[in-house]
């Protein structure tokens, strides 16, 4: 069974992933700039997500 956090991790993935390809044919934005915004959508924003669900849990 494929727990929350994997859900979660796998959507935001291929978001990020979906959003990247989308920016580079696109848009004309720097390679710093969608590599960042990789990383937020892809890396950062799902650990928020799934911090803040865990803490909400053990509340």
């Amino acid at each position: 069974m494929v727990s929350r956090e994997n859900k979660i991790i796998v959507v935001f993935v291929l978001v990020g992933f979906a959003l990247h390809t989308a920016t580079f044919y696109f848009t004309e934005l720097p390679d710093e700039v969608r590599i960042g915004l990789l990383i937020l959508v892809a890396v950062i924003t799902p650990m928020t997500i799934n911090n803040y669900l865990d803490n909400q849990a053990e509340d």
